[in-house]
């Protein structure tokens, strides 16, 4: 998210391009209100999906009817005893 530092000089950028474009004062105020409630939404909803995935992340369990993989039965470091078909 945004801080407000960062908040208010994207603010402040964006109320300079619209106000150089569109001469009446009272309808740039409300093309930037408009534009900055899109921005925080936008950025709003990448922090709530990325906050998903995180909590998916640390929430992660396997499924105990799945069997596991054979290499999961190896000492780490060690070979399987049969070479592989080539």
């Amino acid at each position: 998210m945004l801080n407000i530092d960062a908040h208010q000089r994207l603010r402040n950028a964006m109320e300079a391009e619209i106000v150089a474009r569109v001469p009446d004062t009272q309808q740039a105020r409300h093309i930037l209100d408009a534009c900055m409630r899109q921005v925080l939404l936008a950025l709003e909803q990448q922090q709530r999906a990325r906050s998903e995935l995180d909590r998916q992340f640390h929430e992660f369990h396997r499924d105990p009817k799945a069997p596991a993989p054979a290499w999961a039965f190896r000492s780490p470091g060690t070979r399987p005893q049969r070479n592989p078909l080539r």
